[in-house]
This record gives C-alpha cells, sequence and structure tokens, in this order.
C-alpha cells in the first residue's frame, strides 16, 4: 500500500467517523481507499454504504460481475469468525486484515485490480501479470467472497424503499438522481440509519450546471442535515450516524467545500507514474515546466517534428454514399526522379472480419508527405507509440472523432494490419453480433489499424466492446470526447488533446487535467505517461492563460435560473419530514453550499448579510415558499381549503384572505407535491405530468401501446431532439388506423404534418408535444422489436441517442408509475404501467422478460 494510503486510513477522523474529502490527482489511488472504508463498514461496523458514482456507465461497471475462478476469496483467507461482524467485533477486524493482507494475491484470481494492485509497488508485480491485468472496477468478486450484496441503481434499475436485509449487508452504488431517490425513501421510512457511509466520487460536480449540480447538493444537503440529529416536530427523530466521504481531482476551492460537509480534507499532489507534459506549436513541441519562477520559462523547446514522406506504403480510403467502405495500400517498387513507380492492392474488409484483395497493378504518382494531409502531425505522435503502447486522442466534437480517427489510419502503413490480426477479427466479429449484423463503417475502416473512436454516439454495448480491446492491447488508439476522462478509466501511455476546446469552449484547466490524467496508470504499461496539447499560432495567449490558471471553483446552482435547486430542496424537506417549519427551513438551507458561499449569520443582529453571490437567502427560502404555496404544492397541516399565503412581517391586505406564516408553523405537501416527490421529478415536471395524464384520462387509446408509450416518453430528451419533417411525415403516414387515432387525441393531424413538411409554424400544438410525439415513434418502433441500428437508420439520429432513449424511459416510467400512486384519480395508469420499465429495458416479448433478467443472458439479445 503507499504510503499516503496508510496516513490516510490512519486519520483520526476517519477514527472518529468524521466527513472527509480526498483530493489528489487522478490515478493518485482515492478508489481504493474509498473501496476499503466501504469494507470497513460493512465487515466491521455491519451498516450499509452508498456509493454514488456520476455516470450509469461507471456504475453499470462498478457492479459488472466478471468470470469468476472455480477457486474464490475464502478459499484462500477463510471465511470470518462471525457472519454478522456487529460493531467493532475483533472477529470482524481480524478478518478485514486478512482480506487486505491478501489482496495482492488476489489479483490473479478474481481480477479486482482497482482494489489490489496499489497495495505493493508496481515494480514488485511480475511482468507477464502486469500484462494480463485488467482494470476491472467491480465489486461483485468481493461481494460473493466475503457475503454482502451489491444491488444497482442506475437507468431503470433499483427499487424503493430498498429490500430490507436481516442477516446481509448491502452497498448501494447509484447515479445522483438515483441517489436522491434511494435517500428519500429511506427517510420517509425512517430507515436511513442502516447506511453509514456515503462516498461521492467525483465531487467537484456539486458546481455543475443544467441540474445535476444541484440535485447532488440537496442529496448531501439532506444527508449531513439528518446526521446532524435535529430535532423534528413532525415526527420522532431516528438517530442517524452516517458520516460522509467525497473524492475529486479537480476542486479549485477545497476550503468552501469542505466547509460545506464540515469534513477534514485530506491533499496530496501524488502520482504513482510521472507525467510529463507538452504543447505542440506547428512543427515545435514545447515542455511544460510547472516550477517555472517566471512566466518565460514555463515553456521550454523540446524537439521539433520532421514531416516523413510515404515512401513505403500510401493509405488511401476508398469511399461510397454511406462512407469509407475499403482501404487501398500502395506499396513502393522503384523510382524515377520526382515520380514512383507503386504497386497498387486494393483491399476490403469483408463482413467476417477477413481482408481479401480485389485489384493488383502498377502506376505513378508524385510522394506525399504526412504533413500534407495530417498538417498537424497528429498521427506522426500516434506512430511514436503504437502499437507497442496506448494513445488516446481528446476531440472537441463526436464527429470530429470519427474524422480524425480515419485520418491517423490514413498515415499508417501496412504493417499495422498484421499486429494482433486474431483478436481484431474476433473484435469485428463481436460488434457484429452487438449491432445485429451491421458495423460502423467507421470502425469497419479503422479497426484493421487497431484505432477505434468512442463517444456517446456508440451504444452501450459497444462502447464496452472497445474499452476492453483497448486494455487488452487490441486496439492502441482511440479518438474521444472529453466525457471519457471523467467516466470509464482508460489508462494510455500518451494523451493527445487534438485542440483546446470542448465543443466551442475553451478547455478549463479542470478538463485539462481530468483528460491529461489518463496518461501513465500504476500497472498499466511503462512507468512514464506523457500528454500533448496541440494547439494553434491564434490559440497560443489562451493556452498560456489556461497553464497560469487555478482549478475550476465548485460555485452552487441551487440560485439559478428559476431557483428550481432551491424549490426542490424544500420540497422534498417539507415532504419527507426532515424540515417542517419555517425556522427549520432556514436552518436547513444554512448547510448548503450556496448559504457557505454567499452567506454568513450574524449571531448578535440575527440578520442575514450577503458576501460573495449577491443572494439574500431569507428573502429566497420566502420567495420560494410563496411560490411553491401559489402552485399548490405545499399547505398548512390540517388546511381545508386553499388560501393564499404571506409571512410573517408582510403587510396583509384587508381586502383579500391571507393567511400569515410564522417561525414554527408547521408545513405539509400537497398531494401533488408528494406525487412529485415520489416521481423523483421537479415540480415543473410533475404538471406537465399531471396535465398530460388528465389529457389522457379523458381520452385514453388503449387499441394499441402508443399513448402509454407517449406518457412514458422522458420530458429531458425533448430538447436534444430536431425532428426531420420528411422522416416524421412519413412515419406518420405508415401508422395504422389505431395509431393515428392516438395521434389525433394529442392534436397531431394530417394538416399539422402538412405544415411541419411545409416549415410554417404549428398551430394549437405546442412544440414539445410535437417533438415528444417524434420520440415517441422511435420508441414505438423499439418496442416493437425493432433493432437500435435500424431505428437511428430511419430517425437519422446516433445509435446512443436511440439506446439512451430506450433507458430513459424505462426509469421514468418507473418514476411515472410512483407518480400516480400518490393520486388516487390516477389509479388506472398505475395498473397499466405496471411492466412497462422492465419491458422496456429490454424491449423483448412479454414471456422473455424473467429469461432477460439473466446477466449471461442480456447479451445475446432477444431474438430467438
Amino acid at each position: 500500500m503507499l504510503a499516503w494510503q496508510t496516513e490516510c486510513l490512519q486519520l483520526p477522523a476517519l477514527k472518529r467517523r468524521q466527513n472527509l474529502v480526498l483530493a489528489l490527482p487522478t490515478s493518485g489511488g482515492k478508489t481504493l481507499v474509498a473501496e476499503i472504508l466501504v469494507l470497513k463498514e460493512l465487515l466491521c461496523q455491519g451498516r450499509n454504504a452508498l456509493f454514488v458514482l456520476p455516470y450509469v456507465a461507471i456504475v453499470q461497471e462498478k457492479v459488472r460481475t466478471p468470470a469468476l475462478p472455480e477457486r474464490t476469496l475464502c478459499n484462500h483467507i477463510g471465511p470470518p469468525r462471525d457472519p454478522m461482524l456487529v460493531g467493532s467485533n475483533p472477529a470482524g477486524v481480524n478478518f478485514l486484515q486478512r482480506v487486505c493482507n491478501k489482496l495482492p494475491f488476489l489479483v490473479k484470481l478474481v481480477g479486482s485490480f482497482t482494489l489490489a494492485h496499489r497495495l505493493r509497488p508496481v515494480k514488485e508485480l511480475p511482468a507477464r501479470m502486469a500484462c494480463k491485468l485488467r482494470c476491472v472496477r467491480s465489486l461483485s468478486p468481493l461481494a460473493v467472497a466475503l457475503g454482502f450484496l451489491v444491488e444497482e441503481y442506475a437507468a431503470g434499475k433499483g427499487c424503493y424503499p430498498p429490500r430490507r436485509r436481516r442477516w446481509k449487508r448491502t452497498v448501494y452504488v447509484a447515479t445522483i438522481e438515483k441517489a436522491m431517490g434511494l435517500v428519500s425513501s429511506l427517510t420517509e421510512t425512517d430507515r436511513l440509519g442502516e447506511v453509514g457511509l456515503a462516498v461521492v466520487d467525483e465531487l467537484h460536480l456539486v458546481g455543475e450546471t443544467g441540474g445535476r449540480g444541484a440535485n447532488l447538493e440537496i442529496l448531501l444537503t439532506k444527508l449531513l442535515f439528518s446526521a446532524g440529529n435535529v430535532p423534528v416536530r413532525s415526527r420522532p427523530v431516528v438517530p442517524v450516524d452516517l458520516h460522509v466521504v467525497g473524492m475529486s481531482a479537480t476542486i479549485g476551492n477545497l476550503g468552501e467545500v469542505a466547509t460545506f460537509l464540515q469534513a477534514d480534507s485530506f491533499c496530496r499532489n501524488f502520482r504513482p507514474v510521472e507525467l510529463r507534459e507538452y504543447i505542440k506549436l506547428e512543427d515545435q513541441v514545447f515542455s511544460i515546466n510547472w516550477d517555472a519562477r517566471c512566466p518565460d520559462e514555463l515553456l521550454t523547446l523540446s524537439r521539433r517534428l520532421e514531416p516523413k514522406t510515404q515512401n513505403s506504403d500510401i493509405i488511401s480510403m476508398h469511399y461510397n454514399r454511406y462512407g469509407p467502405v475499403g482501404v487501398e495500400h500502395v506499396g513502393v517498387t522503384r523510382r524515377n526522379r520526382d515520380r514512383v513507380a507503386v504497386h497498387r492492392v486494393s483491399e476490403r474488409v469483408e463482413e467476417d472480419g477477413d481482408i481479401g484483395a480485389t485489384t493488383d497493378n502498377t502506376l505513378w504518382y508524385c510522394p506525399q508527405t504526412n504533413s500534407d494531409i495530417d498538417p498537424d502531425s497528429i498521427g506522426s505522435l500516434v506512430l511514436e507509440v503504437v502499437p507497442e503502447e496506448s494513445v488516446l486522442v481528446f476531440c472537441a466534437t463526436k464527429k470530429n472523432c470519427e474524422n480524425v480517427a480515419l485520418l491517423i489510419c490514413q498515415t499508417m502503413s501496412r504493417k499495422f494490419q498484421g499486429h494482433k490480426m486474431d483478436e481484431k477479427k474476433a473484435l469485428y466479429r463481436a460488434l457484429m453480433v452487438e449491432c445485429k449484423g451491421s458495423v460502423c463503417p467507421t470502425l469497419r475502416s479503422t479497426l484493421p489499424f487497431g484505432v477505434a473512436y468512442h463517444h456517446s454516439g456508440l451504444m452501450g454495448g459497444e462502447r464496452r466492446l472497445l474499452e476492453e480491446a483497448f486494455v487488452s492491447g487490441t486496439i492502441c488508439c482511440i479518438c474521444c470526447t472529453s466525457t471519457l476522462a471523467a467516466g470509464v478509466n482508460l489508462p494510455a501511455k500518451r494523451v493527445i488533446l487534438r485542440s483546446p476546446y470542448v465543443g466551442r469552449e475553451f478547455v478549463t484547466m479542470s478538463r485539462y487535467k481530468q483528460m491529461v490524467g489518463r496518461a501513465g496508470r500504476a500497472g498499466m504499461g511503462s512507468g512514464l505517461g506523457e500528454s500533448i496539447l496541440v494547439c494553434k499560432s491564434t490559440d497560443i495567449d489562451k493556452v498560456r492563460e489556461l497553464v497560469h490558471s487555478s482549478m475550476d471553483q465548485c460555485v452552487s446552482s441551487l440560485a439559478h435560473g428559476d431557483a428550481s435547486g432551491m424549490r426542490s430542496l424544500l420540497l422534498s424537506a417539507i415532504g419527507q419530514g426532515v424540515a417542517t417549519s419555517l425556522a427549520e427551513l432556514h436552518r436547513l438551507v444554512k448547510r448548503t453550499l450556496l448559504s457557505v458561499q454567499n452567506m454568513f449569520l450574524t449571531e448578535l443582529l440575527c440578520t442575514w448579510q450577503a458576501t460573495r453571490l449577491g443572494v439574500d437567502m431569507k428573502a429566497l427560502v420566502d420567495s420560494t415558499l410563496v411560490g411553491l404555496f401559489r402552485e399548490g404544492a405545499l399547505r398548512l397541516r390540517n388546511q381545508q381549503a386553499d388560501v393564499s399565503v404571506c409571512l410573517s412581517g408582510d403587510n396583509v391586505s384587508q381586502t383579500s384572505k391571507k393567511l400569515r406564516l410564522h417561525q414554527d408553523t408547521p408545513l405539509s405537501v400537497s398531494r401533488l407535491g408528494r406525487a412529485a416527490i415520489r416521481g423523483c421529478m421537479d415540480l415543473k415536471k410533475a404538471r406537465l405530468l399531471y396535465e398530460d395524464l388528465l389529457q389522457a384520462q379523458a381520452s385514453l387509446v388503449l387499441l394499441t401501446c402508443l399513448h402509454l408509450l407517449y406518457l412514458v416518453t422522458p420530458y429531458d430528451l425533448v430538447d436534444q431532439i430536431t425532428p426531420s419533417p420528411s422522416v416524421y411525415f412519413n412515419s406518420y403516414n405508415k401508422l395504422g388506423v389505431q395509431d393515428q387515432q392516438c395521434a389525433r387525441v394529442l392534436g397531431i393531424t394530417e394538416v399539422c404534418m402538412v405544415r411541419i413538411v411545409k416549415g410554417h409554424t404549428h398551430r394549437g400544438v405546442p412544440e414539445r408535444v410535437i417533438k415528444r410525439f417524434y420520440l415517441t415513434l422511435m420508441l414505438s418502433e423499439l418496442w416493437q422489436q425493432s433493432s437500435v441500428w435500424k431505428v437511428s437508420v430511419k430517425y437519422h439520429v446516433t445509435r446512443g441517442f436511440v439506446q439512451n432513449l430506450m433507458s430513459s424511459s424505462a426509469a421514468f416510467a418507473a418514476c411515472v408509475m410512483r407518480f400516480c400512486e400518490e393520486l388516487e384519480e390516477f389509479w388506472a395508469f398505475k395498473d397499466l404501467l405496471v411492466n412497462f420499465s422492465r419491458r422496456l429495458s429490454h424491449c423483448c416479448t412479454q414471456e422473455l422478460l424473467p429469461l432477460m433478467e439473466l446477466p449471461a443472458v442480456k447479451r445475446v439479445g432477444t431474438e430467438y
């Protein structure tokens, strides 16, 4: 174990079960410490643990069950003496020590590389073993061996509240949104005390805009407030002994975040593998000197890139209307002054993964340099490393990833095709199975060279296959977007930033550190990592500012826009009984990151004073409460009729009936507010859903499933789609009479479709309804068991978007069902939507649903 990890695990704060923030660079070993703390909580304290991860893919990777060997963990460490391992049981402590002592040896058995590879120096690992190690970040092998459970809360998986276990302890691995629902259900049922530890990875996301940062802040605020044993008058309090461990590599205001969590901070600048950072400007490569005392010493010229002539092999891509279909290799045979006689062999990739020659002739050409087709020398930088080592190329956009992958292949010689040819053929066949007989034309052209692209446009199965191929060395170069840096763990020898932009925005220091942190990982290849930022002369000044800048600061987004984050916090706190009066709500808000960054309370004057963000916290809370009352989400306890509300101290008009709220006035949520909480949605979406359900209640079309599919189509994806008028019109005309009846109920008629095709504005039909029904048409084809590939081609969207639509609809269907359970008038929808979530997760027939729950069956598919 590394020295800092031993020091961290022996901190007095952890012994006293206090909160902790781990701030170390990427690949520093934070995850190992967190997982050991999880094991300690499960085995020694006998309490459940919550592991919060930012993305669905990482949750699935953490829960994924690899193939276990015949000899399991307990064969080598022995079973625990006490099955319960409750409290400070010495047997449990000794058992945990035996687990930690045996972990280096257990790497060979279960491949749990994340838990074991840093327990001794990398140089002590055998070279053959280091080559075969796969970075499987899964808790399942340890769960099977040590007798605890791992439950997945992502997409459509997870139940609220979770099943109560008498003997076994559970690790809940959840996304941010699912963790909110999980904590809410445990709070409502007075079971939050079952959780003793909450681990939050990528803690810097608390400052992200767009709703996710506010959701994470709400989750942490409620956990901290509940753990503080604040008295609640509505019901007796169950003591909650819960501590939070946060991890991040890119927090600029660590002090404020630690104050928000009431935590100690452990900060080190440690990397197990040296990282050398470079900046490429035209043909010059400069090394970054972070210890420079003056700006002139920051960049030091390291070397110059010499242009290479394509003499030995010339690569030429062949395209048709659907994209690249083959590769042409041109080999040099003889020279004649400025011309070169070449021997041409045109090749194409067969469907079974083989490569077959089609033509053979001789021609003359004028030699080119790589700089003619690759002016930024991306291919040259890649060729310096591959195929012995791996390279990640971060690109600004998804389309740029595919173009750069093709560009790199044009600079590669034919000899790269012979590297691990059998493994490449196996990968190609696996992609054929995953995509139901189709493979992306770009991947079909780049895979023979060991090059691929990776972004959200690919399906989850495709991404998983490419990730595994990259770790095993079958693929030596992946062109990806910046989301991979904060997602799946794919270490590489060299990381290349194609440009200093993410989309259209200039990269920030936090994003930059996330991406370059992928370079060089312990136990993966050589002990040196390299990063190269490619920039143009017009951006060099911005790059200098980037190097001098600090990490991004986490700024609360609870008050952004219409303060929807604050509305969600107050509504959920009142509905779950966490805070049920005006005074308690003010105390709750004081525990938020927004309060830490924006306010301080003057004890003598008892007044709120703004300091940083310029927000009057008391006025924000009061106005939010008034808005919730006016929208019908809140009411007074035992209130019989709706009344207007004013706060204590406001002027009350004598002509209008108003109700004065005092500091101790008990509050409760209305039926709509409780339904929104149960459905894990904000009040705005709850109102939209309520209106849609009322409309469907009056004229529900059950001749087909199209109307029900419309009701479970998520609102979040509406703004991410722009319908194609011609595709929309053709799909509408192909609907049956019964499906067209559903469309007419929604207001989408033939006249409306004609106006859409002509590009006219839509009269009488909201744009959100038109876009949402377009998504419903895609979902309907998936429901009828059309492949993701066919739907993506037909509707001109990426395969990843179609798969995301399917999983998001499955999750939203479960939310709609819980929403209807709280409202008696929608009792019929509750029964109609019982199996929708499960079936949308797999889009298979009803009789195959039980079979699809088996892990080994999911990878095969639903065709039989």
